[in-house]
């Protein structure tokens, strides 16, 4: 993980926050993943779910990978049992939100 020299811009910022309220939810159990159909950042930076890289999406940026294989998101797709489940889910939320702050002045 790239954790240094980012700056996010407001879009970014926007996106990431979104993204932080989607896995609120998840977590909460008030709301579902349904993968790039409701991600805010796959919308801002890949609106056509191709598996081109994301260009400046902050999580393609920090993972250093085009798609979120290398995120606590994989774990979550991977998880086959509700607590494992919901532990990947509280794991992506916390990546989020360290992504955010490093990006954040």
């Amino acid at each position: 993980m790239n954790w240094l020299n980012h700056r996010w811009s407001k879009r970014q910022a926007r996106g990431l926050e979104g993204s932080i309220r989607k896995w609120e939810g998840i977590v909460a159990g008030t709301k579902q993943d349904e993968g790039q159909d409701n991600c805010p950042l796959c919308k801002m930076y890949n609106p056509s779910m191709s598996l081109a890289p994301c260009a400046s999406c902050p999580i393609a940026l920090v993972a250093e990978d085009s798609v979120c294989e290398s995120t606590p998101y994989d774990d979550f797709c991977a998880a086959t049992t509700i607590p494992t489940k919901q532990d990947a889910a509280r794991a992506e939320l916390r990546f989020l939100r360290r992504v955010l702050k490093a990006g954040t002045p």
